[in-house]
């Protein structure tokens, strides 16, 4: 899917595009390699130049476009929905918070423990230690936010779910552990140059992407629904009520 579409406020210079089947080897996307832009040197939307993925300084005003043709366009937005919720599950956040090094049982020879992400297990079996699947609990696992997002979070994650990862890192932190402090997503990730400003115009900008994606949706369902009833109504299924309902004080 490819839909290309206006920037609010950088419209005289670059357009934006939401390209599906986007990939690209020699460049690393800030968000995802989907969301691309491109130049146009204020000539609509009519490309001037390779599209490239959208850089962090840009990523705030894409979003913000993005929302608005979300808000118009159903297909878009069943598609980019997915984009849009969070990958982080209560389980993995319990289990990577679990993972705390004890220097007095993990230290020395044939002591260590293997963690395996996937299937939330644990063990000391040293055989472990040449099997790829597992990872060694490190000392640097020390229960804190950053301790438990690196064992959530894989290498390869798009910058787009590293954040829902934070969002939800941060959500379950003041539900369960309230003394722990954890700053914003973006200032946690150290995004925007630290900015809690811009850290707040970004969360905007993303809710404002699920909240369009989410208007649709439920658009969509009251229509089917709507719909469903005039298809009763026009087989004549649908009959008055016989007795009428008494409303009571």
């Amino acid at each position: 899917m490819l839909k290309k579409f206006a920037s609010i406020a950088f419209a005289n210079n670059y357009g934006y595009a939401y390209d599906s089947e986007a990939w690209d080897y020699n460049s690393i996307a800030f968000l995802d390699k989907k969301y691309r832009m491109f130049q146009t040197y204020g000539d609509g939307l009519c490309q001037h130049s390779g599209d490239w993925p959208v850089a962090e300084e840009y990523a705030i005003d894409y979003l913000n476009s993005l929302a608005v043709v979300l808000l118009q366009d159903e297909e878009l937005a069943e598609h980019a929905m997915y984009g849009f919720q969070t990958p982080a599950r209560k389980e993995v956040i319990e289990f990577a918070a679990s993972l705390v090094y004890d220097p007095k049982k993990d230290a020395g020879y044939g002591k260590a423990r293997y963690y395996r992400l996937q299937h939330r297990k644990v063990t000391r079996n040293q055989d472990k230690a040449h099997d790829d699947r597992y990872k060694e609990l490190h000392q640097y696992l020390d229960g804190s936010p950053e301790s438990i997002f690196s064992v959530m979070v894989e290498d390869y994650a798009s910058g787009q779910d590293r954040y829902h990862y934070a969002c939800a890192l941060r959500a379950w932190l003041e539900e369960n552990r309230p003394k722990v402090y954890m700053e914003m997503p973006c200032r946690f990730l150290k995004w925007f140059k630290e900015s809690t400003h811009t850290a707040r115009e970004f969360r905007d900008a993303h809710e404002a992407c699920f909240a369009a994606c989410q208007i649709v949706e439920d658009r969509k369902r009251a229509t089917m629904h709507i719909e469903n009833y005039r298809r009763r109504v026009e087989a004549g299924t649908v009959k008055p009520i016989e007795e009428p309902l008494l409303l009571t004080a």
